[in-house]
């Protein structure tokens, strides 16, 4: 067996969970895992263990050590060579037009603590297409390039990968143009002439750590905590930037709005618990049915809702009905809950770009629109979205209004009527209210 273990942890401590382990089971293979610099010499003294890993760990590296732990007896690998030591890997891509300065940085990293794979690229162009095919943990660019300047060059980047810290190295010191780097979405700025192995080792490492935790607050400040769905929020955002990307090339897309009909049935009858549990399967069966090219959002509390990016060349009302039917479909098989089966209905109404409007509130608005007449339907059927079902809504909206004002102002006046018998021409035995 294998024990993988910080150095570092509340309660016991990694250091002591080896110490038993030595005691109580020798014959087991360890391995450390920390982010610390150095590991304490009673640690390296131990002899269940065979390794020491230096955070970030990539997974690939991990698994590589983990395969040559169990090589076979008298082979070379990490299980015959006594304790070691491997370095973080990370990749870095270098954007830097200038050989001399790209060839000295990349010396300052591969000098520093941390071991690097490392790409250089000379143009913001050539930065941009490697950021799309391949993946890196981090980004060292200079501000000034061949076909990009200054704060150009940060928010370009930035746009492109906003999950990946970005350190700005410049021969520019002046710090106004730092703090404003800072702002425009750098993680730090270094200077050319100034570097060292330790000031870059230090500054990529916490570049690295810092992108991560804005990167797990963001993940908490746009998903639904219940299904992990993006929220309304995100949902909007995503919406505004499919709106800006059609209105610039012209693609097209379609909204989807899915309200499940039953929900609140099987919440009141079996609990709030079990109301959980459905509203996740339902997320499950939503996010399937979309795939994953299609971002699903839980936009209320039994309310979800996709964004569509339609196909060149295919029809595009083809499209979303289609996917809209998909998720009907889905959503109509049961569901199995701690306390049986239970089946729902779910109301499906769709719009597509430019045709449901040109904002974000007109799309939306569009969408629940054909979502609310769907509701009204026979059969439950899908509606697609037409410019009548938006005014049919307004003016619902409009008449329970003022219905509801003239509760308020008490200004229905209730009159009574006998019931006759037109045939007898007399009076029935009640009356009527009118």
């Amino acid at each position: 067996s294998v024990v993988v273990t910080d150095i570092h942890m509340a309660g016991m401590g990694g250091w002591v969970l080896l110490e038993r382990i030595s005691h109580l089971a020798p014959e087991t293979l360890c391995l450390v895992i920390t982010g610390d610099v150095s590991v304490p010499s009673r640690v390296r003294s131990l002899p269940v263990l065979k390794g020491v890993l230096h955070k970030p760990i990539h997974p690939e590296s991990l698994r590589v050590v983990l395969d040559g732990l169990f090589e076979p007896p008298g082979e070379p690998g990490p299980a015959s060579s006594g304790p070691f030591e491997l370095k973080p890997l990370l990749r870095a891509l270098i954007v830097e037009d200038s050989k001399t300065d790209s060839l000295l940085l990349q010396a300052a990293l591969q000098a520093a603590e941390i071991s690097y794979d490392v790409r250089i690229v000379g143009t913001l162009e050539d930065a941009l297409i490697a950021l799309e095919n391949d993946e890196f943990d981090i980004v060292l660019s200079d501000l000034k390039l061949a076909d990009s300047d200054n704060l150009s060059t940060v928010r370009s980047i930035t746009s492109a990968a906003p999950h990946l810290p970005l350190v700005v190295v410049s021969g520019n010191s002046d710090e106004t143009l730092a703090e404003r780097a800072i702002k425009a979405g750098a993680q730090d700025y270094l200077v050319k002439g100034e570097l060292s192995k330790t000031l870059v080792g230090r500054v990529v490492r916490h570049a690295v750590e810092r992108k991560k935790h804005e990167v797990r607050l963001m993940h908490l400040a746009t998903r639904d905590q219940l299904t992990g769905l993006v929220n309304r929020t995100f949902f909007r955002e995503r919406v505004a930037a499919a709106l800006a990307r059609s209105e610039r090339i012209g693609k097209r897309f379609g909204i989807v709005s899915i309200d499940v009909a039953d929900f609140k049935q099987v919440n009141d009858s079996l609990g709030q618990d079990a109301g959980d549990a459905l509203l996740c399967q339902v997320a499950g069966r939503i996010v399937r049915a979309a795939g994953n090219s299609d971002i699903v959002a839980r936009v209320g509390g039994d309310e979800f809702a996709l964004l569509l990016e339609l196909h060149d060349g295919d029809d595009a009302r083809e499209q979303v009905l289609k996917l809209s039917g998909a998720c009907r479909a889905i959503l109509q098989e049961p569901f199995e809950l701690s306390v049986g089966f239970t089946s729902l209905r779910a109301h499906v109404g769709a719009a597509l770009y430019p045709e449901a409007g040109r904002t974000v509130d007109a799309i939306l608005s569009a969408a629940d629109a054909a979502m609310s007449r769907s509701k009204v339907a026979e059969n439950d059927e899908i509606v697609l979205f037409s410019p009548e079902h938006l005014q049919e809504s307004l003016e619902t909206y409009r008449l329970e209004r003022l219905l509801r004002l003239a509760l308020v102002k008490n200004e229905f006046h209730i009159v009574f009527q006998p019931v006759v018998c037109a045939r007898e021409t007399r009076c029935g035995r009640g009356f009527a209210a009118s």
